[in-house]
């Protein structure tokens, strides 16, 4: 070792699959989080990632633009000839979109579905027109697993009595259990406009409208992190490799959902939007957050003290679910 120079060793380190308290979950996620950070940040082998590395400069070389034969073509003794051009791993927008069918190109499919019924405990959620969010989030969340039960769906739940789980256990717990769909429900609220009303279905990004920044703010204020933790946060939004995923699922899911309750009912169709929700954040598998329907809304209000209402919903939703899982297999059944 040089004098004056620094070294450091990273190592991965990961918890075995078990059946684990909450607040082992909470280290895991912790730990897991700190992982993705420092795998975001590493130098390419054999650099000194404390210390800029000096790379020569080299003049441009023209060359000739290598043909397919040329790429093909192998030197005497079965090896490429220096000469030969190098094979282009960048992800061209052509490569992009087959690299956006990953799903798809390896046959994945979904068997267990991990359904949080938002807030809960200490954390009632909205209250309005005697309606408590959480009551009706958790009831909602075991028709829903009924639903897909019947679909053949293994179903686990986040909670299944009225206790308090943090915001970054939830999805924790959904990782250690290997779930392949992760959805949350919750119900929306407008304090200063009874007229606001409708269903939405939220996947994780950034929040590109003021009433996705409004949502995101009420569901997040539960959560304990503090600006300091905001670098940690952009990391995980950068590193989610189940957008697409997530954005398509929800778009199924709102389309199956609005589909059901308009067979009965007159209901707003909100749309699919985006948002930094920290119960979806550090899912490795698709995930959603639902909005059932404004509980500030007089009418929307009595509708979700229905449980004829809460059932119909549940119905197209778990529709939504399984006419995704039918999309990503529809090569593989061919």
């Amino acid at each position: 070792m040089e004098s004056g120079e620094d070294y450091r060793l990273l190592i991965d380190v990961s918890a075995p699959d078990a059946n684990l308290d909450p607040a082992s979950l909470k280290e895991q996620a912790l730990k897991e989080a700190a992982q993705a950070a420092a795998q975001a940040v590493r130098q390419p082998v054999g650099d000194n990632p404390l210390r800029p590395v000096k790379r020569p400069v080299r003049e441009p070389v023209k060359k000739e633009p290598a043909t397919v034969a040329d790429n093909a073509k192998p030197s005497a003794g079965g090896a490429k000839s220096s000469g030969e051009a190098k094979v282009n791993y960048d992800l061209t927008p052509d490569r992009k979109k087959h690299a956006d069918q990953l799903v798809e190109q390896l046959g994945l499919t979904i068997g267990t579905i991990m359904i949080d019924a938002g807030h809960g405990g200490k954390d009632p959620g909205a209250m309005a027109n005697g309606v408590i969010e959480k009551n009706v989030n958790l009831q909602f969340a075991k028709l829903l697993g009924e639903n897909l039960k019947e679909k053949g769906f293994e179903v686990l739940y986040t909670r299944e009595k009225d206790i308090f789980i943090p915001l970054e256990e939830r999805t924790a717990l959904a990782n250690v259990k290997k779930a392949d769909l992760f959805v949350s429900v919750h119900c929306n609220a407008f304090p200063t406009s009874n007229k606001i009303s409708g269903m939405e279905t939220y996947y994780l990004d950034l929040a590109t409208s003021d009433d996705a920044v409004r949502v995101a703010a009420r569901e997040n204020a539960v959560s304990t992190k503090k600006i300091s933790d905001l670098q940690f946060i952009l990391t995980d939004l950068m590193l989610s490799s189940k957008m697409k995923e997530s954005r398509e699922l929800a778009n199924s899911v709102q389309s199956a959902a609005i589909t059901s309750l308009r067979k009965h009912y007159k209901i707003r169709d909100q749309g699919v939007r985006s948002a930094p929700f920290y119960v979806l954040m550090g899912a490795r598998m698709p995930s959603v957050l639902v909005e059932l329907g404004y509980i500030t809304n007089h009418t929307e209000a009595k509708r979700l003290k229905s449980k004829t209402y809460l059932k119909r919903q549940a119905e197209g939703l778990a529709e939504g679910i399984a006419a995704y899982k039918k999309a990503i297999e529809r090569f593989a059944s061919l």
